[in-house]
This record gives structure tokens, sequence and C-alpha cells, in this order.
């Protein structure tokens, strides 16, 4: 069985909907495909053999592995409904049901997140596309799926691994790294700056960001002096400057990593 990493996750899309779920409507089976659903209106029970009853509302994401035989239904007291959601695998070429492969990282039963608005007009959007006679209809389901199956993914991280979201002290670095990109930023001098240990620094940016503090600096200043090259017309040299790298080179170097271009292309481009 192979193990798929979330890098590799490309989503096949079989089927995809959004509908009303009347009173009374229960889903009871198993089914042959991993399946998705979205609450958009509602309340709803999940049941599997043995199992309480998980209980979902608008905002909440079900995951429902293939071949486990569950009810699904709408609340008893409830008149009406609405959800959205799909059928997929996650390659275009294996079958969970089979066990040709399994998720790096496992999903959830049920994800909650904070803000669902964006996942949710995703999965409307996804039907209705799915439902339409769109020139390349195939490869935008599979893509509007496959960006799904990220942003939902980013929420099934255990929780030694990376947060979800960055934390409050984490959102006050990236704002200090930020407002002071000219100055000589390092690990030691944000350790100073917030009354942390550089190597506790280290440990915090790998956890929360997935990244070193330099490779976030870096990525920061070549952010803004993308900004300043190609909205404000600044020159290659002086933007590198602006933002804290002395060596116009490594400037350069740092800049195509990021962007996959040097910034001598992108003030072409302007120019051009």
């Amino acid at each position: 069985m192979h193990v798929l990493n979330i890098e590799e996750m490309r989503a096949s899309v079989r089927l995809a909907n959004h509908h009303p779920v009347a009173a009374n409507t229960v889903w009871e089976r198993s089914i042959p495909d991993l399946q998705l659903i979205c609450i958009l209106a509602g309340v709803f029970e999940y049941v599997e053999s043995e199992q309480p009853a998980l209980r979902l509302t608008p905002g909440d994401f079900l995951c429902i592995e293939p071949n486990i035989h569950h009810r699904f239904y709408l609340e008893p007291s409830l008149d009406e409904g609405r959800i959205a959601g799909m059928h997929l695998e996650l390659t275009p070429t294996g079958r969970w049901a089979a066990d040709d492969y399994r998720l790096s990282i496992k999903p959830d039963r049920v994800t909650r997140v904070s803000d669902p608005l964006y996942l949710q007009e995703r999965f409307v959007h996804l039907a209705a596309i799915y439902e339409s006679y769109l020139p390349y209809r195939k490869e935008l389901v599979n893509s509007i799926a496959t960006e799904i199956v990220l942003l939902l993914a980013a929420h099934w991280q255990s929780e030694i691994e990376r947060a979800v979201q960055p934390s409050e002290r984490m959102e006050a670095m990236l704002d200090y790294i930020r407002e002071h990109l000219a100055l000589p930023l390092t690990r030691r001098s944000l350790a100073e700056s917030f009354n942390l240990s550089a190597g506790y620094i280290n440990q915090l940016f790998k956890l929360e960001l997935g990244m070193t503090p330099s490779a976030v600096i870096n990525r920061e200043r070549v952010a803004r002096a993308y900004q300043l090259i190609d909205r404000e017309g600044w020159s290659a040299s002086k933007a590198a400057h602006a933002v804290g790298f002395q060596d116009p080179f490594y400037f350069s170097r740092v800049f195509k990593q990021v962007y996959t271009i040097p910034p001598s292309q992108l003030v072409r481009r302007q120019h051009g």
C-alpha cells in the first residue's frame, strides 16, 4: 500500500452535489469511495456501528471512509437542511477501498474551522462546475476538490505537529519582522525582542510555520521587495537594500528561490 504524502495528492472526483435535505431523510449505507460532506444549513447526525452519534452543524465538514457502515440523517425536529459534498479518490490511479493507498495525514471524521465560509463556497462552486458543461469541466472539478482537501488537511495535523493557524505570539513575531525588515534580523535578535531563547525561537517557527526563522525572514523580505519593484517601480538594488539585503547576489538568489525568476527579470517585464 502506498502512503500518499499530502504534496502528492491529486483529487479525482466521481460525484459532486449540492442540495436540500428534507425532513426524515436518512442515509444508511456503506460507500465504495471517500466522501466529504459540507454542512450548509440544519443539524445532522452521523453514526457508525456501536459508536456515539456525532452532531454536525453548519460549518462542519464530515469525512466518511469507504466500506464503513453508517447512518447520516437530518435531526428529526427539523423540516429541512442543506449539504454539499463529493465522492472522490485522492489519486487518479488508485482506490482507497482496495488498499492501494492511504494519506500520510489521517483525515479527521469531523473537521471544524473557525471561519468556514470560504470552504463552504468552494463546495457549492464545485457542485455547480460538476453539473455544468464548461470546457475543462473535469480538470476544474478535480482542481477545486484538490484545493478543498488541502485546506481541510491543514486541520488534520496531530497535536505534535505544527498548529493550523499561527499563535498570537507567532503573529506578533511576524508583525515585528515585517515592520523591521531593514534591520539585521536573526533568530537571536527575535529572541532578545521577545524574551525567549534562540533555540526556542527556532522550535516555535518549525512547529507553527514549518520553516526556520531565517527562511521566514527571507520570505518576508523578498515579498516586500517584489512589491517595491513591481508596484512602485524601484530598482532591484534599491529594493534589496530597503528590505535588509546587503549582498545583491544573495538577494537575487533568494528572490529566485521564492518567485522562480530573478528580480532583474521582473524589472524587464515592468519596462518591456
